[in-house]
């Protein structure tokens, strides 16, 4: 399994979308004048969850991230601000996995 990226999150993160890294684009099958493909993706508990990645359109960076399908993920597992998500693509499967580590309180 190959990690794709590592995140703690943001207030924006688990309010709105999570915003990965642009260097993941390569990992993700868009098509020619496509902005936007839907995912399907394992979590730790082997549970199938759908997100869409979208990248923005007529921008020098293109800024990917996950929408729809995203929130709904936040707020099953509680997620909070600081909780880390670990992103995986497992190569040998073709598939997409996610994990999440909670963030620590003191």
């Amino acid at each position: 399994m190959k990690l794709l990226f590592s995140k703690h999150l943001t207030v924006t993160d688990v309010q709105k979308r999570l915003a990965i890294p642009t260097s993941c684009l390569k990992h993700f099958k868009f098509g020619k004048d496509k902005y936007s493909i839907p995912l399907h993706v394992l979590d730790e508990d082997g549970e199938g969850w759908s997100f869409v990645c979208s990248a923005r359109k007529n921008c020098q960076y293109p800024k990917p991230y996950f929408n729809q399908g995203w929130l709904r993920f936040v707020k099953s597992k509680r997620m909070r601000v600081g909780d880390k998500v670990n992103f995986y693509k497992d190569v040998e499967a073709d598939v997409y996995r996610i994990e999440v580590d909670r963030g620590i309180k003191l």
